[in-house]
């Protein structure tokens, strides 16, 4: 089998079409993520957006001057059939000749971990260690036969195919879920849970419990550099099963957790709020934390926030929060429906790393065969 050394540049294209639309919302733009894929909505987006650039289906997009910082290419293919928009400061691209490379090939041969080690190495001293386009440009690489790319290609696209099915069953899950709690908020009054809930407010005293943990924006637990500083402990709140924990200063950006079941006890920072559902009997913890961990929710808490210069959220405006209640059973199929859908979840996330830890394989094989 013959193998083929080219320059990037010499495989691509540069394309620099602006969509011309001024007022766009972060929904109509996309971001790339580090996993290479596109997302919506984009974090951010500025006040004149006319001069965004279009991604039209099977184009690449990639922020070059993010590689040094993440240390990972950040590109992604358009395999949707519409077109996508992107930050002025994203390059796209689209592969010139397809009887060289696939594009398809091309984007597996940039989702190796090797690539984007090398993607790094080749970037500049500047504050943000981008790579220049001209540098991403004279990058070499290896290519194998049309033909052997082919083989490849197919395998990948089978396996990806079979991930974007299992992937929109996920999706309607999240929407029967979805729609049933939404259907319940117009169906039934919604009442204070105030009454439902308690302030818990156990400190470590004793020392007793070692493991301190924060809340992340995702609404996860995580470690904190609490651990590493040598803190004094005695102070920080104890946090148990079923019990809520969640940041005031940043709930609305989704910093709000439940301990589960099957987690021992942790301590988290004294700045947190803790509390428990009074009576299971009524109201499900795991029933309450689908609320609380709704976008809309999230967007309330910065609305009735206490005005202060934190635009902290404290018990005082939880108890004020308004949900529909129903009979536990109800609370208890709508709870179920839920955890199939983290756990449907968590298998398609499984999948989608495999795929990817596949992509090196993959090109290391059509190298050699």
């Amino acid at each position: 089998m013959g193998l083929s050394k080219y320059r990037i540049g010499d495989l691509i294209e540069p394309y620099s079409k602006k969509c011309g639309i001024s007022d766009l919302q972060p929904n109509d733009v996309s971001g790339i993520n580090i996993d290479k894929e596109f997302f919506e909505p984009a974090k951010q987006v500025g006040e004149d957006t006319s001069g965004y650039k279009i991604v039209p289906p099977n184009y690449f997009a990639c922020n070059l001057m993010h590689v040094g910082r993440d240390e990972v290419l950040p590109v992604a293919l358009n395999h949707s059939g519409h077109n996508k928009i992107v930050s002025p400061a994203y390059s796209v691209f689209r592969i010139k000749n397809e009887d060289i490379v696939m594009k398809e090939y091309f984007f597996i041969l940039l989702k190796s971990s090797e690539k984007d080690r090398y993607f790094w190495f080749h970037t500049d001293s500047s504050i943000r260690q981008g790579l220049p386009w001209e540098d991403f440009c004279d990058i070499d690489i290896t290519l194998p036969s049309i033909e052997q790319q082919h083989k490849y290609v197919d395998v990948y696209l089978s396996l990806q195919n079979n991930l974007a099915t299992y992937q929109s069953k996920v999706d309607d899950l999240k929407l029967v879920c979805d729609g049933y709690i939404e259907n319940l908020r117009r169906k039934m009054p919604c009442v204070k849970i105030g009454s439902y809930i308690r302030e818990c407010n156990e400190r470590n005293e004793e020392l007793s419990i070692s493991e301190v943990q924060g809340v992340e924006s995702s609404g996860n637990f995580s470690e904190t550099r609490a651990n590493t500083v040598g803190l004094d402990f005695h102070n920080y709140k104890i946090v148990r099963p079923y019990q809520f924990v969640y940041n005031p200063s940043r709930i609305n950006l989704g910093s709000i957790a439940m301990r589960d079941a099957l987690s021992t006890d942790c301590i988290v920072s004294p700045m947190y709020v803790v509390f428990e559902v009074v009576e299971h009997g009524k109201l499900l913890p795991d029933y309450l934390l689908l609320w609380l961990t709704r976008s809309e929710f999230f967007r309330s808490t910065l609305f009735y926030a206490s005005g202060s210069v934190r635009d902290t959220f404290g018990f005082s405006e939880m108890k004020e929060v308004e949900i529909p209640i129903p009979d536990i059973s109800v609370q208890r199929e709508i709870v179920n429906i839920h955890r199939c859908y983290l756990e449907r979840q968590r298998i398609a996330a499984q999948l989608k790393e495999q795929l990817n830890n596949l992509c090196p394989i993959l090109i290391k094989g059509s190298l050699q065969n």
